[in-house]
């Protein structure tokens, strides 16, 4: 994203919509969704996504049928909204998630931002 002028930059409104996708067989209880800005180490949120138990989920992939060769995936999906966002500098706006009791954060997505020439 280039934005128009120097740093910090203030955005009046930035969204961020995620879906994390698991195999049915993998069904998850809980992701915390982060969202990291340029100039901060820690992030600037956590959201905390709830699962549903895993008999709904089971439930759920019960009605879907049965489909050879279709794999089946349980997906989570949130917005994060941002009003405003300020970026201090340069680099990348990312959003990790931790899953259940996973220490390591999934890798969703980023986007560098710059000042255009």
């Amino acid at each position: 994203m280039f934005v128009p002028a120097s740093f910090p930059f203030i955005l009046p409104k930035f969204c961020v919509h995620l879906h994390i996708l698991s195999p049915a067989s993998q069904p998850f209880r809980l992701i915390l969704a982060r969202c990291y800005v340029p100039g901060h180490a820690e992030p600037i949120v956590t959201e905390r996504i709830e699962a549903p138990g895993q008999a709904e989920q089971g439930r759920l992939i019960d009605e879907l049928g049965d489909v050879p060769a279709t794999p089946k995936f349980i997906v989570a999906a949130a917005s994060l909204v941002f009003t405003p966002l300020e970026i201090e500098g340069p680099g990348l706006i990312s959003v990790r998630a931790l899953i259940d009791d996973d220490d390591t954060e999934l890798k969703i997505g980023s986007l560098r931002v710059m000042v255009a020439h």
